[in-house]
């Protein structure tokens, strides 16, 4: 798939934690800035100014996973899609993602960048719930990673 820059979009980046782990990883707010930047130059976001990105752990986000997805259990990534000027919010679990770059030997920062961008696009529409949809999302997700230093994320799922 190609690819061309579109913006350079400036977006407020809310961050805040709900869970004292992530205070152990002293570049996530740089991680999740990065990711967000870059990801903004790819699609086209008019009349959003702003996101809030919240760093959790698996207890609180599985609540909010049974109250919106009716699935009572924790997840790496929510978001929520919102309107102008707020483009949403990205909810993020700790353990989760701790749990994942143990099992699929990936860094903090490759995979946090990875979940970053991919709750982004959740937010701007687009879906993984058919073969196109998961394709055309994941090609996205590549390119970026790959323009922030890191490999395919799907790769080593498949290894």
């Amino acid at each position: 798939m190609h690819m061309r820059k579109i913006n350079n979009t400036k977006l407020l980046i809310d961050i805040s934690l709900d869970c004292d782990e992530w205070k152990l990883h002293k570049n996530t707010n740089k991680i999740i800035n990065n990711a967000i930047s870059k990801t903004t130059k790819y699609v086209q976001i008019p009349e959003y100014n702003e996101i809030s990105i919240r760093l959790s752990n698996n207890s609180n986000i599985q609540i909010l996973n049974k109250k919106y997805r009716k699935l009572d259990k924790p997840t790496n990534i929510l978001s929520f899609p919102s309107s102008k000027p707020h483009l949403g919010d990205i909810i993020i679990s700790y353990d989760c993602i701790i749990d994942e770059i143990e099992k699929f030997k990936k860094s903090f920062e490759s995979h946090l960048s990875h979940l970053a961008v991919h709750g982004f696009l959740h937010l701007i529409g687009m879906d993984h719930n058919n073969k196109i949809n998961t394709e055309n999302m994941e090609n996205i997700e590549i390119i970026i990673l790959q323009e922030l230093g890191y490999d395919n994320p799907y790769e080593t799922l498949l290894n």
